[in-house]
């Protein structure tokens, strides 16, 4: 066999292994913040779309957050829902419920229902999670703590996918992603299901993250604007188990494709180098492992195996301390054949970006 065979799938892995290797280092980097001397005042933002269903469960949560209760507020944006999502909301005692009227407000969209609610907000702190998510009674108190740090101006929390396997712990390779490349100094994405703000710096800078015509991207955009104005290290991880969101898996597999498609339709957007980088050397991994399973089905072994060794090793060890943080480490069975599917999705989400245009909320994504 040609050594081109040998030793091509070894160099291009390099910037994989690199970046595999960073998210390692952040993440074991991490420490759980210690507690401020006194806890400021936190505004819990939602925007809400037909989540009627999905809504009391987070609220019966947030009713029992362990946090002063003077110190604490929650907004929810009904996003023009078409079920009783603003009726279920305004059933819990002291939620805030503001739908759109033409006049005082006027949103459509999730970033502008943000943006109206965080003007009305009085907290110094104000925290966003999403509608169909389920938080602890510590959840607050934990996404608070870093602001103890005067540098912090931004914090992300840790967020798991609960139902189909194969998705939960590709979710957590993300989560690895996110937790480990704060650790490591170097922010390359974040989870709007768990995301806390100083509040002034929000309304700084929210016009410019979201001066693109994108309906989504309220997290990454937002965080590629503090990195941008504030540095690397106004950026904080929450590494703490109550800080833990859950949120639910797509039920079918139409919706996980479109829920990928519009997240990925972002990224050609970026302005932030590292995201940018990240999204082309993932792609590019995981498109030679394809070929290199094509090539496997021609009877061409040797550059399939290396590269699955290659790939596989760091994504194991990663994964093996993402998931004992989360509590997950079952799923573990399921590396192996997520090995062989990841490539695939990836190269189809990445292609259908080019023709396709996501849905969401029975709404068209841009």
């Amino acid at each position: 066999m040609n050594p081109l065979f040998t030793f091509l799938p070894l160099f291009l892995l390099i910037p994989y292994l690199g970046t595999i290797g960073l998210f390692y280092f952040g993440w074991l980097r991490l420490r759980k913040p210690e507690d401020p001397p006194e806890w400021p005042k936190v505004s819990i933002l939602i925007a809400a779309r037909n989540e009627a269903h999905h809504l009391p469960d987070l609220l019966h949560d947030l009713m029992k957050v362990d946090y002063p209760k003077e110190c604490l507020e929650i907004i929810i944006a009904d996003d023009h829902s078409s079920d009783e999502t603003a009726k279920v909301a305004s059933s819990f005692a002291g939620i805030k419920v503001i739908q759109p009227d033409g006049k005082q407000f006027s949103f459509e969209g999730k970033k502008e229902a943000l943006k109206s609610i965080v003007k009305i907000s009085t907290g110094e702190i104000i925290l966003f999670t999403d509608a169909d998510c389920r938080v602890k009674p510590g959840w607050v108190k934990a996404m608070v703590a870093p602001f103890a740090q005067p540098q912090i101006h931004m914090v992300a929390g840790p967020v798991t996918l609960d139902g189909n396997p194969l998705m939960e712990l590709e979710f957590l390779s993300l989560a690895g992603s996110t937790g480990g490349s704060i650790g490591a100094g170097l922010p390359i994405m974040s989870n709007g299901a768990s995301l806390a703000f100083r509040r002034d710096t929000w309304l700084h800078l929210s016009s410019i993250a979201f001066g693109n015509q994108l309906s989504s991207g309220d997290d990454v955009f937002m965080m590629m604007a503090v990195i941008k104005h504030k540095g690397n290290s106004s950026v904080a991880w929450c590494h703490a188990k109550e800080a833990i969101v859950n949120t639910p898996a797509p039920e079918t597999l139409r919706e996980f494709f479109m829920q990928r498609l519009r997240w990925a339709g972002k990224s050609g957007h970026y302005t932030y180098w590292p995201s940018k980088i990240v999204a082309m050397v993932v792609f590019f991994t995981n498109l030679i492992f394809f070929l290199s399973i094509l090539a496997l089905i021609t009877g061409i072994a040797k550059p399939f195996f290396l590269i699955f060794l290659l790939k596989s090793i760091p994504d194991f060890l990663l994964l093996w301390d993402v998931s004992g943080f989360f509590g997950k480490r079952r799923l573990l069975w399921n590396f192996l054949p997520l090995q062989f599917l990841y490539p695939l999705y990836v190269t189809a989400v990445t292609v259908g970006t080019l023709f396709l245009k996501p849905q969401w909320k029975e709404r068209q994504v841009r």
